[in-house]
């Protein structure tokens, strides 16, 4: 397996690979083979850290919204029970 590396740069979408092969003896050059190829080159590092955003934000959005529910919950009890509270009150106020 041939690899390479070019240090500060990073690998990102479809690259064009020439090999060139060249074999040769004492006596002279037996045989040069070339070839060429296109292969996609991930940024595994980057796309590491999207997944790990996206995670966090799988995560963090649902408890969100049930919390969010939750709390319209305890509002819509808490207007019902003022609601109830004022239509008592009222009906003490007008026996008197």
């Amino acid at each position: 397996m041939l690899s390479s590396r070019v240090d500060s740069i990073w690998t990102a979408g479809l690259f064009l690979v020439t090999a060139s092969l060249t074999t040769s003896t004492q006596g002279g050059t037996l045989l040069t083979v070339a070839g060429s190829t296109q292969v996609w080159a991930l940024p595994w590092p980057q796309l590491a850290s999207l997944l790990g955003v996206a995670l966090v934000a799988y995560a963090v959005l649902p408890d969100r919204r049930r919390r969010s529910t939750h709390v319209s919950g305890l509002l819509d009890a808490a207007r019902a029970e003022g609601r109830l509270e004022s239509a008592h009150t009222t009906s003490h106020v007008e026996e008197k």
